[in-house]
């Protein structure tokens, strides 16, 4: 799939204010990988720090208020929170995209 297609699909989703945010993400591991499991693959934030080069944690949070990353709950755990790998993977073709431009 092109990534602007991706891009296209991810805010209509956005804009549809009756799908909650687990909803959408669902939509969207669908859409990548048909016939795969849907449960979104959830990474520390430690980890999604070294992913998009060694920001610090407090970035990766101000991302997230402001709907770049996508947090999720880790399965088991009642506090703690990772983020959705395919937002980190978005996040990184994003960036890649605007290097090219």
């Amino acid at each position: 799939m092109k990534p602007a297609t991706l891009d296209l699909i991810r805010a209509v989703l956005k804009s549809d204010e009756t799908l909650q945010s687990d909803d959408r993400e669902r939509i969207i591991l669908y859409v990548m990988a048909p016939g795969q499991p849907v449960e979104p693959r959830i990474i520390s934030v430690a980890e999604t720090c070294k992913r998009l080069g060694g920001l610090n944690r407090q970035t990766i949070y101000r991302y997230c208020r402001a709907g770049i990353l996508q947090a999720a709950r880790l399965p088991g755990r009642e506090r703690a929170r990772g983020i959705t790998e395919s937002s980190i993977v978005f996040a990184i073709q994003s960036r890649q995209r605007t290097a090219e431009n």
